[in-house]
C-alpha cells in the first residue's frame, strides 16, 4: 500500500532534477563551472580509483605527489599522530591553501575522526568479504 506512494514521492523528487539544473545553469557562469568542475573531479577519481587494501599496505607517502599534495599529506598525516601540527608543516601548506583553506582541513580531518571514533564505539562490522589489511 506505501509503494504507489513513495513512488510517487520519488517522481515528485525526479521532477526537481530539471529544475536544479536550470538554476544551476541560469544563476551565472561561476556555479555551473563549479558544478562542472566538481563533476569532472569526481569522475576523475572514479576512472583511477584503487583497491583500498592495496593503498593501506603501503604505509609510505605515494610518490607521485605535487608540492602542494605533499604539503596536504603532511599536514593531515600530523594533525591525526601528534593532535597538532609544527610550524614549518603549517607554513607549508598556508603557501598553497591560505589560513582559511588550513580551518577546513582541519575540520574536514575532525570528522574523519568523529566518523571513525562512531564506528569504533558502534562496533560496525567490516562489509561481507572485506579481508583486513591488518
Amino acid at each position: 500500500m506505501n509503494r504507489p506512494r513513495r513512488l510517487r514521492r520519488a517522481r515528485s523528487w525526479l521532477l526537481l532534477v530539471p529544475l536544479l539544473g536550470a538554476v544551476a545553469v541560469f544563476s551565472g557562469c561561476r556555479t555551473f563551472s563549479f558544478y562542472a568542475q566538481a563533476i569532472k573531479g569526481e569522475y576523475q577519481i572514479i576512472a583511477h580509483e584503487e583497491p583500498v587494501d592495496r593503498l593501506i599496505a603501503d604505509a609510505e607517502t605515494p610518490a607521485p605527489l605535487k608540492e602542494d599534495e605533499r604539503a596536504v599529506y603532511d599536514f593531515c598525516i600530523e594533525l591525526h599522530r601528534n593532535h597538532f601540527v609544527s610550524d614549518s608543516t603549517y607554513a607549508a601548506l598556508d603557501e598553497h591553501i591560505g589560513n582559511s583553506g588550513i580551518v577546513e582541513l582541519t575540520a574536514l580531518c575532525g570528522y574523519y575522526a568523529l566518523l571513525a571514533m562512531v564506528m569504533n564505539v558502534a562496533e560496525l562490522p567490516a562489509p561481507q568479504g572485506f579481508k583486513s589489511p591488518f
